[in-house]
């Protein structure tokens, strides 16, 4: 990780050659360093790069262990996710915006990596513990729980000192090149969120090649893991009965999701002749989760589900996540460009809380049925859930959303055109 304004030979911001602290809340924009104006602008851009790839090598790892929790863990790693995005939620409420005006994005990022790849290390520490005698079987739970715990914590974290690097960075590029701020969110946000989904893309189908052409056990592919987590702080799937292609199938996702950002961030840029707003780009992924809940209400029961419209599903979801990795969090960087922290707390706040519903509700007995039905479906492990109740939840949600989002536009031009006025 380096200073977005670092020009490689120690010139930086600040005083800290690898990454830029909060800059005071009464400067419009940080300070620069003097050295050439061209040589400045490449720089923070390459370190913006920099700084993305290590962070997706990092993040992606933790993506990667977590779709495969419940698969691999059971009933402890349904608890185990549950509690890392309550964890993740919660320091969103109470602290993580805190900690990083206090520590600075540098510090942040640094920390926020390391307590993610303490969760990552959690897996390889409960299949070890698994494998011990029965007098320790509470091991494995323990260290699962503990680890989720940590790493929602440096989850939240992380996410907002990258949010605050990115805003700084953008409105120091912009600063440069005498461009819009608005259009380098989008290309910045853009780029971000391609490198960031390549990585997941990669850390996720990772464990279905090593199983596949290797024979490599769970232990050993947990432990890479939790090796290559940690190499950023170092340098400052459909289920099957193995779970061997779950890393797989939800890969799909996360391919659609990287190539719809890239194709997104440069849409939203009005340097092209094709120009695509944020607003219709955001729009189109609340619109892709809605059409999601549909399918699912529209059509039950598994008989009605093949391959390939399964297929169809998780473009729809890629599309949706390219569009919150990417272009809602270059939104927000426009929306709030004087209160980072408080603005990229408020996406964990509320992202964290609709996971965390989600996962409680999984592992609760609300969903649960007496016998199976139309929308009743029989579970994996023999148990019976009401999927409508989750159906409806995300429907409502995009419904309500979308004419949310765009009254939240019209109120933030507004303010613009006041501003401007005065």
């Amino acid at each position: 990780m380096v200073h977005p304004a670092d020009d490689g030979d120690g010139h930086s911001v600040l005083s800290q050659p690898l990454l830029v602290d909060a800059p005071d809340e009464n400067d419009s924009q940080p300070p620069l360093p003097n050295i050439p104006q061209h040589e400045l602008s490449t720089a923070i851009r390459r370190n913006f790069l920099k700084m993305s790839a290590l962070f997706a090598l990092n993040h992606g790892c933790s993506v990667a262990v977590l779709g495969l929790a419940s698969a691999r863990l059971g009933q402890i790693g349904v608890w185990q996710s549950g509690v890392l995005f309550g964890s993740y939620t919660a320091s969103a409420l109470f602290g993580a915006s805190y900690f990083v005006t206090r520590l600075g994005a540098r510090n942040g990022l640094v920390m926020g990596m390391e307590m993610s790849a303490g969760y990552v290390a959690s897996f390889f520490l409960a299949s070890l513990a698994a494998e011990m005698n029965e007098r320790w079987a509470w091991l494995q739970g323990f260290v699962a729980i503990a680890g989720a715990l940590v790493g929602g914590v440096g989850s939240s974290i992380l996410w907002v000192s990258q949010g605050t690097y990115f805003s700084t960075a953008s409105q120091l590029f912009a600063t440069m090149k005498g461009a819009s701020l608005g259009d380098i969110t989008g290309r910045f946000s853009g780029n971000f969120a391609f490198i960031f989904l390549v990585f997941e893309v990669i850390m996720r189908v990772m464990s279905t090649l090593l199983i596949e052409t290797a024979g490599v056990s769970w232990k050993i592919i947990f432990g890479l893991y939790s090796v290559l987590s940690i190499l950023p702080v170092v340098r400052q799937v459909l289920s099957d009965p193995n779970s061997t292609y779950v890393g797989l199938y939800t890969a799909v996702t996360s391919t659609v999701a990287a190539l719809a950002s890239l194709l997104f961030g440069t849409l939203e840029s009005s340097h092209h002749g094709i120009q695509c707003g944020k607003e219709l780009v955001l729009t189109l992924g609340a619109a892709s989760y809605l059409v999601v809940g549909m399918q699912f209400l529209i059509f039950p029961h598994g008989s009605d589900w093949s391959k390939l419209s399964l297929l169809w599903v998780y473009i729809l979801l890629g599309v949706g996540r390219a569009t919150y990795e990417g272009t809602l969090r270059a939104i927000f960087a426009d929306f709030f460009p004087e209160n980072k922290e408080g603005g990229f707390g408020n996406i964990i706040l509320f992202s964290g809380t609709a996971s965390t519903v989600g996962y409680v509700l999984s592992v609760t007995n609300v969903l649960r049925c007496e016998e199976g039905g139309t929308y009743c479906t029989v579970y994996s492990d023999g148990s019976t859930h009401n999927v409508l109740i989750m159906e409806l939840l995300v429907i409502v949600a995009a419904v309500v959303a979308i004419p949310s989002f765009w009254r939240a536009v019209r109120m933030f031009r507004g303010e613009q055109e006041n501003t401007h006025e005065q």
